[in-house]
């Protein structure tokens, strides 16, 4: 997909993920975009006292906060730059059996429940947006 913001130093395997949720989900006029890891501390998700796995990820001038829960909720937060919400969208979870979808709310924030360890890949949909986390490792520690 030609609007498909990539990096040389990406797997080629993650691009190739990336790219076939781009093709599968992204109409004629939505801009898709890849998601780059951003080095954060870590701190607890929204006070969540046991969180397993917690990272952020910036892309096309949003971000896109996500933590696994000892519980093995799948939980996040998508942001404009600006710090508003992206509330108009969907999150979807691919590499399980099948792709699981939740609505964003209005803060912007998903949750998806009974969220075992594996490795995923995370979409983010809005009307004329995909954004794309290529790569989730969720392993227990």
């Amino acid at each position: 997909m030609a609007g498909l913001k990539t990096r040389a130093a990406i797997r080629p395997e993650l691009r190739d993920a990336a790219l076939r949720i781009a093709e599968t989900a992204s109409g004629p006029s939505r801009r898709a975009a890849l998601a780059e890891h951003v080095p954060a501390p870590v701190i607890p998700f929204r006070g969540a006292p046991t969180t397993t796995f917690h990272e952020l990820y910036r892309v096309d001038r949003h971000e896109i906060d996500v933590a696994w829960l000892d519980d093995g909720s799948l939980v996040g937060q998508v942001t404009a730059d600006s710090g508003d919400p992206i509330a108009d969208g969907v999150s979807i979870l691919y590499g399980g059996d099948e792709p699981r979808q939740v609505a964003l709310d209005a803060t912007g924030e998903f949750e998806l429940e009974g969220v075992g360890p594996g490795t995923y890949e995370l979409a983010i949909e809005t009307p004329d947006l995909l954004l794309v986390v290529p790569r989730l490792d969720l392993v227990r520690r």
